[in-house]
């Protein structure tokens, strides 16, 4: 099963629990987290709590799983970095709280998650998007051995805006085949 604790220097990754809903919400409503995210349109629209249920559904599943990013120095839940099957590939997702970025958890939990999937053999190609204009986010992945591939004019959809999202790539193969 892929949702299984992972650890890492400075983070325990669980898999996440509807009880995590509290921290969630403060994350998100952070002043900095952006509000043209669908996290952000989900709290907005009531619609957090049964989204976050049905994520942690995805932990009962062989090849998808949502992980709380708990710090080892105490702070639970923090964010959360997800594995999601769909058509022939895992689907990378992460947030954090503004609070905690800038200091390499992000790293940290995407380099852990993705190493566990490749050794679980929950898949062999990994696809992740960021919008255009989170430059930290395509920095990380790529500085992971993610490659980028062309912009998806319609990403994601918030509020009635169409957002397009620039699309990475990381194979999981040791022949580096190309997803």
């Amino acid at each position: 099963m892929l949702a299984e604790t992972l650890s890492t220097k400075r983070c325990d990754l669980r898999p996440a629990k509807a009880a995590d809903l509290n921290h969630v919400v403060e994350g998100i409503s952070h002043p900095s987290f952006p509000t043209n995210l669908p996290l952000s349109s989900l709290y907005r629209d009531g619609k957090l709590s049964s989204w976050l249920q049905r994520m942690c559904q995805l932990n009962t599943s062989t090849h998808s799983a949502v992980w709380a990013i708990d710090l080892k120095s105490g702070f639970p839940s923090i964010g959360q970095v997800a594995l999601i099957a769909h058509e022939g590939k895992q689907t990378l997702s992460i947030w954090l709280s503004p609070v905690f970025w800038g200091h390499g958890y992000a790293r940290e939990t995407v380099a852990a998650v993705t190493r566990h999937c490749a050794t679980s053999g929950a898949g062999s190609c990994v696809w992740a998007a960021t919008g255009m204009w989170n430059e930290s986010t395509a920095h990380l992945l790529l500085s992971l051995g993610f490659t980028e591939d062309s912009v998806l004019d319609e990403g994601y959809t918030v509020d009635g805006q169409t957002y397009a999202v620039r699309q990475f790539w990381l194979s999981l193969t040791k022949n580096g085949a190309l997803c």
